[in-house]
């Protein structure tokens, strides 16, 4: 069976109401001529054939004329007309012209009223009728208008209720497509894509259909090569983990033989070495298990302070840098302090990259009405101005030597503080003799708390 086009709906909607027309003329006829063949109502010329049959009488009296239907009404005619009910002021000039001319016509929108000359024996009377059907019961007469706009009428509200039908009718058809229209949206919200969407039997429908049906195909043909794709990620990074951990346990092993055979001197250099270790190992420990990966969430607690400045004195220890402490506030909100370890020690190895032999590295976290504030000031040679709204992204670095780093530190730590609706500021400090230094300050929202709460409770 053929698609059809909205055109053809259109179509199908005027004949249909062409149609419709047609139907309520030929009612309205039938119905008009039961009224008249049953004497429920006059013929439009009816008042004439009885002025007709008045002139006819060889003597016409008054009498006569006072015998009239009411809807037919006489005056006497005199050179000094003086106007009477029912006649009016403005039937005056038609009353004269059908004096003298033996008949006068007056036309409007909606009817026409004749005014005819009649001799009577006494004088000239003038009768004045409406062409147009009326009832011939006088009540109806009264309470109605003529009956011809009475039909009139009821034929126009009939063809309203038609025509409400008819569009009716048109709209619950274009609705139902409009359905399927809906149920293949509803199915790419939900990623149902399997499922091939139905056609409709509108062509312009149809073709959106098929064109919807072609992206959910790409679609699914995409989002299948990116499922497998992550799964030889997920692959090549256990095999990966796996090749680590055997060298790394290795290491592990040596270094402990050492702290029981080093003297004195070595003992903080080997201490250095298995605190990276162990970092490594809690790194790797994470990303084997993704479940403990997005659920390994602690407070920022005064320990793990104590722990980032190990830390930091370790990277810094190669070039003899200073970690000074300014504020040591805790962070009273559960987040995922490995992420946030990974931040504060990619900052932190930039600073030590940059700043000077036996310099100042300056650690605070302070905590603020609305935000925790973690900086990290170094007395390198700061950012270019140019570079400061660049480092943020990815592959981006002010290195000389780009061949030895990939410029995703700043970038990748970004990531992380946005996760949790948090902001990484990167600014010069400014001293008399100018830049004295950069520094890096993550800001991390106090109201995380609630939200922190909602979600244990889930």
């Amino acid at each position: 069976m053929g698609k059809k086009s909205l055109n053809r709906v259109f179509v199908y909607f005027s004949f249909k109401l062409f149609v419709l027309t047609i139907l309520l003329l030929l009612c309205l006829g039938l119905i008009t001529n039961y009224a008249i063949r049953n004497q429920i109502i006059y013929v439009a010329n009816y008042p004439e054939q009885i002025v007709e049959e008045l002139r006819q009488k060889p003597v016409l009296l008054e009498e006569d004329l006072k015998d009239l239907p009411d809807y037919i009404q006489s005056q006497q005619w005199t050179e000094n007309l003086d106007i009477q009910a029912p006649f009016q002021e403005k039937d005056r000039d038609h009353l004269k012209e059908a004096a003298i001319t033996g008949r006068s016509i007056s036309t409007s929108i909606f009817q026409n009223r004749v005014y005819q000359r009649v001799m009577v024996e006494d004088g000239v009377y003038i009768v004045s009728y409406q062409l147009v059907s009326d009832f011939t019961s006088s009540r109806l007469r009264q309470w109605l208008p003529n009956a011809e706009f009475c039909l009139l009428i009821m034929g126009i509200l009939i063809w309203l209720v038609g025509f409400a039908l008819v569009v009716l009718s048109s709209v619950r058809q274009i609705k139902q497509e409009l359905v399927r229209l809906n149920r293949a949206n509803q199915q790419v919200k939900e990623l149902n894509l399997e499922k091939p969407f139905e056609g409709s039997n509108l062509k312009e429908i149809d073709q959106i259909l098929r064109s919807m049906d072609h992206m959910r195909q790409s679609l699914l043909h995409t989002l299948k090569e990116q499922w497998h794709m992550q799964q030889r990620q997920k692959v090549r990074l256990q095999s990966l983990n796996h090749d680590i951990r055997t060298p790394l346990a290795l290491i592990k092993g040596n270094l402990d033989l050492l702290k029981e055979e080093t003297n004195e001197g070595s003992e903080e250099i080997i201490e250095d070495l298995a605190i990276g270790v162990e970092r490594l190992q809690s790194v790797l420990d994470l990303i084997a298990d993704e479940e403990k990966l997005e659920k390994s969430k602690e407070v920022l607690n005064q320990e793990v302070i104590d722990q980032w400045i190990r830390l930091g004195q370790s990277i810094a220890k190669k070039k003899n840098i200073q970690i000074k402490l300014f504020d040591r506030d805790s962070y009273p909100v559960p987040i995922s302090l490995d992420a946030l370890t990974s931040v504060l020690q990619n900052i932190l190895s930039n600073a030590v990259d940059f700043a000077p032999v036996e310099s100042v590295i300056t650690l605070s976290f302070e905590r603020l009405a609305d935000y925790f504030r973690i900086s990290i000031s170094d007395q390198g040679p700061g950012f270019k101005e140019e570079d400061l709204k660049s480092l943020l992204m990815t592959k981006y670095t002010g290195r000389e030597n780009k061949t030895d780093h990939q410029g995703l530190g700043l970038y990748v730590s970004n990531k992380i503080v946005g996760e949790y609706k948090g902001e990484m500021l990167l600014e010069n400090r400014i001293g008399e003799s100018g830049i004295e230094g950069a520094k890096v300050t993550i800001l991390l929202p106090m109201n995380l708390v609630s939200d922190s709460i909602t979600d244990e409770k889930r």
